[in-house]
């Protein structure tokens, strides 16, 4: 093997190892609850229902920062709630999951659970916000008289021709 082609295969292998090692999985859910609502159910869903030592977390941020054990190994975690809206209108909340190290598979079932949970606590979402009606057009009476009068037509059908100077009859 020539030494052009060695280097060129190391630096293959190199930054497939270092992206490898490097990505790491991020799973997201919506759920129509606000952020208000989803932080306490979140805390106590990792701390009493999962077992899970919470490390560090921050309500006016929105993230969790968590420890999983599996298969006496401990993984590191994290849980963000990012505050949206749902496609109805309605305050919604974002979670992103990320458990570093683990297949994304564990992610999925963390977010279904916590899912799952909101909804047997805070029951189903409330309703959408009623619909504002779309602006009015120009011209209408909340708009006022149009800019232009609209020129009248002349017995044949066409508007009146502009008049310059001195009027003939």
């Amino acid at each position: 093997m020539s030494g052009r082609v060695a280097v060129g295969l190391a630096v293959v292998i190199g930054a497939g190892m270092s992206g490898a090692s490097g990505a790491q999985a991020r799973s997201s859910n919506v759920v129509s609850y606000a952020a208000a609502d989803v932080w306490p159910t979140a805390i106590r869903f990792l701390r009493v229902d999962r077992d899970y030592n919470v490390k560090e977390k921050d309500e006016v941020s929105g993230y969790i920062i968590f420890d999983v054990v599996e298969n006496k190994r401990t993984y590191r975690g994290s849980l963000e709630l990012v505050k949206t809206t749902d496609g109805d209108g309605r305050a919604a909340t974002q979670m992103v999951v990320t458990l570093a190290e683990l297949p994304r598979h564990f992610e999925v079932a963390l977010l279904d659970k916590l899912s799952a949970k909101l909804r047997e606590e805070r029951g189903p979402p409330g309703p959408p916000p009623p619909r504002q009606p779309p602006p009015s057009a120009p011209g209408t009476p909340d708009h006022g008289p149009p800019k232009q009068p609209v020129p009248t037509p002349e017995p044949g059908g066409l508007p009146k021709p502009p008049v310059w100077g001195p009027e003939v009859r």
